[in-house]
């Protein structure tokens, strides 16, 4: 995974709220470390300060031209990572993937990606007929758990780099 993918995953974290300050800056001292020219972008984000997320967004960003650059089941195993390290809730996991699940592109020979969005259109139905029954919710978390494991056996690389800043 290099540097651009890594800033990708990180926004998403920190789009979550799971980012681990600490960690963060640790992972950017590693990219100074490692580089022949510490570039500017680098020194900003090894000065910044817990409280600046939007910031640090916004230049991970850039790096990594502001769109996710991921498969949509690389962002469920982000999700699902979260969830597992308790740095989010599965209603926090549905919010965002229900939302991501329209605005994503998603090329038409991931099939693993085509059908988690499937299901993800099909839970959000079943909750809208039943009108959000409790019965339909342990549905979706079910469900919703089934995608997230299966993304993050599938991206285990995405999954130890989310484990290693958060």
């Amino acid at each position: 995974m290099n540097f651009r993918q890594e800033a990708t995953i990180l926004v998403e974290v920190i789009d979550f709220g799971g980012l681990n300050h600490e960690k963060f800056i640790s992972w950017v001292d590693g990219l100074i470390q490692d580089s022949e020219f510490a570039e500017s972008w680098m020194i900003d984000l090894s000065l910044s300060q817990e409280h600046e997320k939007e910031k640090i967004a916004k230049i991970l960003g850039g790096i990594s031209k502001h769109s996710f650059e991921g498969s949509f089941t690389e962002l469920i195993a982000i999700a699902g990572s979260l969830c597992n390290l308790g740095k989010v809730s599965v209603d926090a996991c549905w919010a965002y993937l229900t939302v991501y699940k329209d605005t994503i592109d998603i090329p038409e020979d991931d099939a693993d990606s085509l059908i988690a969005q499937e299901k993800i259109r099909l839970i959000e139905q079943w909750l809208e007929e039943s009108h959000y029954s409790e019965e339909e919710m342990k549905k979706r978390d079910a469900v919703l758990r089934e995608l997230m494991e299966m993304s993050i056996f599938k991206h285990a690389g995405v999954v130890k780099f989310v484990e290693k800043i958060t």
